[in-house]
């Protein structure tokens, strides 16, 4: 049985999508589907789902009945209770997304650490990045205690990944290749200020320093002062710093000049 969260919740039996209706019992998945691997007590699972409200006895009489009814709507008794007490997924019955997808990030992450090895570490995380195919938890109530705390934590999962999988293909080479990409990321998600300093090293490998720096500015109304590597970057811009290039490149682009007065006619 494969669990799904990182989109609209859905349980698949077989690649068959099976019916769960009531949010009690989609509220119960998706937080055990969270703890998949583990054993989540009632008052752990009282607390994803209801937060300050987890302390009162209706709050466990809640969760003691949402798992029953999971159970029920579940083939194959993929709920079960721990030893000690407690619930979780039934190990080697269930997989969820969410798993697959951080283990494929932490193996990424090993690989990209050697240069020798960035560009399967750049496949893999393309792959894992499929995993994705809409807002993550869709489909749960949006006033819930449990999508108000998750869903934030899982947007920022996923555009972090793909600020390192661009950040890879940049390491590769692929500058030219990702460009569109990272301009369509910096206008969709404009306080990401890796997103932006990617890009800005992307123009200058270009031999496009000027809008570069036009980047720069750019960030920097958005942002008010950027953070250090931002800046840094563009100061190597500025001086057109040759290791900004990526190693074979040919020569350094012609470092931009002075940004002109506003309103002050260029030199012919």
């Amino acid at each position: 049985m494969d669990i799904r969260l990182l989109g609209p919740l859905e349980v698949l039996d077989n690649g068959v999508r099976l019916p769960l209706a009531g949010p009690s019992r989609r509220l119960a998945l998706a937080g055990l589907a969270l703890c998949a691997g583990k054993t989540v007590s009632s008052d752990d699972l009282a607390r994803l789902l209801y937060g300050s409200r987890a302390a009162s006895a209706g709050a466990r009489t809640a969760v003691h009945s949402a798992v029953g009814r999971l159970r029920r709507a579940l083939p194959g008794e993929v709920v079960e209770t721990a030893p000690g007490g407690g619930y979780r997924l039934r190990p080697g019955r269930v997989t969820v997304d969410l798993v697959r997808f951080e283990n494929a990030l932490a193996r990424a992450r090993a690989l990209a650490a050697d240069p020798a090895t960035r560009a399967e570490a750049a496949e893999l995380l393309a792959d894992a990045l499929t995993l994705w195919h809409g807002t993550p938890l869709a489909g749960l109530p949006d006033d819930s205690h449990l999508v108000r705390q998750e869903r934030p934590r899982l947007v920022d999962l996923q555009l972090t990944a793909q600020e390192e999988w661009l950040g890879l293909r940049l390491a590769l080479g692929e500058h030219a290749v990702v460009l569109d990409a990272l301009a369509d990321a910096v206008r969709l998600h404009p306080l990401r200020e890796r997103f932006a300093a990617h890009l800005v090293l992307a123009l200058y490998r270009c031999g496009r320093p000027e809008e570069a720096l036009q980047t720069v500015r750019e960030a920097r109304r958005r942002l008010g002062r950027p953070a250090r590597e931002l800046r840094e970057l563009a100061r190597a811009v500025k001086r057109g710093d040759p290791r900004l290039l990526h190693p074979g490149q040919g020569p350094a682009p012609a470092a931009p000049g002075p940004a002109p007065v506003p309103g002050q006619a260029r030199p012919a």
